[in-house]
């Protein structure tokens, strides 16, 4: 959206999105000539977003549990997975996968086992914008 109000000209972006980011240049010109302004930088930031949390799974032991999360996030988000709230690594015989650039985040248990990975799964993200 564009206004003008006799010596400012102005351009709101409505609705900002990633593909708005960037430098921008305002260009006049005029019978007596050109003249560019500075560069400036747009930078979009967005906190993390859950589009698709982790689904409830049920299985028998040994079997393979995977769990996925899909987060929008602007910078990309650092995720951490959490069973009944604390942090799990792969000492517990977990694998973390991440696909930042796309937001999708994965815990693969190879073979679940009650007494270690039983229990309420997290997805948790954040960036420097929020949680």
């Amino acid at each position: 959206k564009e206004s003008e109000d006799g010596q400012t000209f102005t351009i709101t972006i409505l609705s900002m999105q990633p593909n708005h980011q960037g430098e921008y240049t305002a260009t006049v010109q005029n019978t007596g000539g050109m003249a560019k302004s500075k560069k400036c930088k747009v930078t979009v930031t967005k906190s993390p977003e859950i589009v698709r949390a982790p689904q409830d799974l049920t299985l028998a032991e040994k079997s393979e549990a995977v769990f996925e999360c899909e987060i929008d996030a602007y910078p990309n988000a650092k995720v951490t997975w959490l069973r009944d709230g604390k942090a799990l690594t792969t000492k517990e015989g977990v694998e973390m996968q991440a696909q930042a650039d796309k937001g999708i985040y994965t815990l693969r248990i190879p073979q679940a086992d009650t007494t270690k990975h039983m229990g309420t799964i997290t997805c948790r993200a954040e960036n420097p914008i929020g949680t």
